[in-house]
C-alpha cells in the first residue's frame, strides 16, 4: 500500500539504504512533452518501507525552485550531510539540493543533451600533457611569462626558473596561479 505523496510512475536509480529506506528518482513521465507527464514535476525521493505490514510511506522529497519533467533516465545521490545531487536525466540539468530545497548548485547542459545520471565527488585533474607557456614582450619593456595547464587541479603557484641544466637552475620569482 502507498501512502500519501508516495505514488511514483517510470523510476530511476532505485536503492536501498542502510537505514532501510529506499531513493529513487521518480520521473512522473513516460514520455517527453506535456502529452507523457503523469506528475507535475520529476522529483527524487525517499521512502520508507514497512516489510511487516507492506506499506511504503514518503520520508523525503527533495525539491528544487522550478518544476522539470524529465522522461527519462535521472538519479539522486544521498550526500553525507544529507543534501542530495539530483540528475534530471532527460532534460540535461543537474542541481544540489540542501535539505530544505536550497538550491546550492545548478547547471544545465545545451538544448538537446541528457544525462543519465549525475554524480558529485571530489576530482583532481592530472593532465598528460606538459602545461603551454608563451614569453610576451609587454608595453613596459618587461618580458612576462603567460602560462596555462588545462585540466591542472592541484596547481598553487608556478615558479620561473633560469639555467642550462635542470640540475643548476637558479629561481628567478613564484607567482599564485
Amino acid at each position: 500500500t502507498l501512502g500519501p505523496g508516495v505514488a511514483f510512475w517510470y523510476q530511476h536509480d532505485a536503492r536501498r539504504r542502510a537505514d532501510g529506506t529506499l531513493t529513487l528518482f521518480d520521473n512522473a513521465s513516460s514520455a517527453p512533452g506535456p502529452e507523457g507527464a503523469l506528475g507535475p514535476t520529476s522529483r527524487p525521493i525517499r521512502l520508507r518501507l514497512d516489510m511487516v505490514g507492506m506499506t511504503a510511506s514518503l520520508v523525503e522529497e527533495y525539491r528544487g525552485t522550478d518544476n522539470r519533467l524529465a522522461f527519462a533516465m535521472g538519479n539522486l545521490q544521498q550526500l553525507e550531510d544529507g543534501s542530495a545531487m539530483v540528475g534530471w536525466g532527460s532534460i540535461g540539468s543537474q542541481s544540489e539540493l540542501a535539505r530544505d530545497g536550497t538550491v546550492r548548485w545548478d547547471s544545465t547542459f545545451q538544448p538537446g543533451v541528457a544525462s543519465y545520471r549525475a554524480y558529485r565527488a571530489r576530482w583532481v585533474g592530472r593532465p598528460t600533457t606538459r602545461p603551454d607557456a608563451v614569453v610576451a614582450d609587454g608595453a613596459d619593456g618587461e618580458r612576462y611569462v603567460y602560462v596555462s595547464w588545462n585540466g591542472a587541479t592541484v596547481v598553487a603557484h608556478w615558479r620561473r626558473t633560469t639555467g642550462f641544466e635542470a640540475q643548476s637552475l637558479r629561481l628567478l620569482r613564484t607567482v599564485k596561479r
